[in-house]
């Protein structure tokens, strides 16, 4: 099973909190690419109306929303690492609550999880790797150190209520797993209400996955993206975020892997042929002076997030911004090693994208009608 309506849940809920919709990421898509709007729209379009559907149900009239899905941002050297209490609380689902396909199954299995599992939790938490040096979570991990992980928290350069709120959600952790399934219910039946709308592209994609002999190779088809060296995946299709890829590692057991729905569909669309205005949507992505910098830079040897800020003199989520730009159209390759973003060149596309502009510069010169 790789679709959990829990996992869109919490999706939509922090989407709304965090300003960040599906309406407009399609506007951005078309504004992005002018020359394939109208395919992009049809391509999203399932995952559009899903949130317009669940916005018709849904009365979100409780500041606890904010607690649990806003971002929590924690500046560290540079680098800034995002999570959310919700994201905490319930990572993992298909490692720790094998065969819970219902959303009370879940609630309950959450439940009455080892102390090892919810000190793994944390651990994982993006907040806290920031912070772990000589691997000291690993170690805390193992030998199920509750009063380690809380000292650790404490020590943690970030503002005091964030430590608040994270020792909070440990300590007071059943009460908090309560409060954050009811937010999540109406959620969760609206999109189990409206399965009409996504089953037969999940029943599709579903079918791609099995299909396809090595996950790793395929993420690296859909997104450029190398998913870290693991046993098994726990593996999840994501409707409301439909273009995305996410991973977390686990300390013990499979990795989870969240797929977008339409991740591929977009992909293909961007890469396919290699007429003029698509050659040109390329180049504009290169026309960055900075990202061009950047991408030589890397063609020496790959670099992680932190180490192109400082070679650069420029912000980490400056070096996102420009990265995922070049992951996204191919030009790069990322892969999570050590819990850190190592970047690399994506030399196979590199050689077709200059191999598309050979190929058109020598075909057959035909005037185009302006509109």
């Amino acid at each position: 099973m790789y679709y959990y309506p829990i996992i869109d849940a919490i999706f939509y809920l922090s989407g709304v909190i965090n300003e960040e919709r599906n309406s407009t990421l399609i506007e951005k898509a078309i504004t992005n690419h002018p020359n394939i709007a109208k395919e992009v729209e049809l391509v999203l379009k399932p995952s559009l109306e899903l949130e317009k559907r669940i916005d018709s149900l849904v009365k979100m009239d409780s500041l606890r929303y904010d607690f649990y899905f806003q971002q929590d941002f924690s500046g560290f050297e540079g680098v800034t690492a995002v999570s959310s209490a919700a994201s905490t609380l319930l990572t993992y689902i298909g490692d720790f609550d094998k065969g819970c396909a219902s959303f009370d199954d879940i609630l309950s299995s959450r439940l009455n999880i080892s102390r090892k599992h919810k000190i793994q939790l944390f651990c994982a938490n993006p907040l806290l790797t920031k912070f772990n040096e000589n691997d000291e979570l690993h170690r805390i991990f193992l030998n199920e150190d509750e009063k380690g992980l809380l000292d650790f928290i404490n020590r943690m350069n970030i503002s005091v209520a964030l430590k608040r709120k994270l020792i909070s959600l440990y300590t007071n952790y059943e009460e908090h797993i309560r409060e954050l399934f009811e937010l999540l219910r109406p959620v969760v039946n609206a999109i189990n209400k409206n399965s009409d709308i996504y089953s037969e592209t999940i029943h599709k994609l579903e079918q791609r996955i099995n299909e396809a002999t090595d996950l790793r190779s395929y993420v690296m088809e859909c997104a450029g993206f190398q998913l870290p060296e693991a046993d098994s995946y726990s593996l999840y299709i994501s409707m409301l975020s439909p273009v995305s890829i996410t991973v977390k590692e686990s300390e013990d057991g499979a990795p989870d892997v969240i797929i977008g729905a339409f991740l591929k569909d977009i992909t293909d669309l961007l890469y396919a042929g290699c007429d003029c205005n698509k050659i040109a949507a390329r180049f504009k992505i290169l026309s960055d002076e900075t990202r061009l910098e950047i991408l030589h830079c890397i063609c020496a040897r790959p670099c992680y997030g932190l180490e192109l800020a400082e070679i650069f003199n420029i912000t980490a989520p400056t070096v996102s911004y420009h990265m995922n730009k070049l992951v996204f159209n191919g030009f790069v390759e990322s892969s999570l090693e050590g819990g850190k973003v190592y970047y690399k060149p994506n030399r196979e596309e590199i050689e077709s994208f200059l191999e598309s502009v050979k190929k058109f510069l020598d075909s057959p010169f035909t005037k185009r009608e302006k509109n």
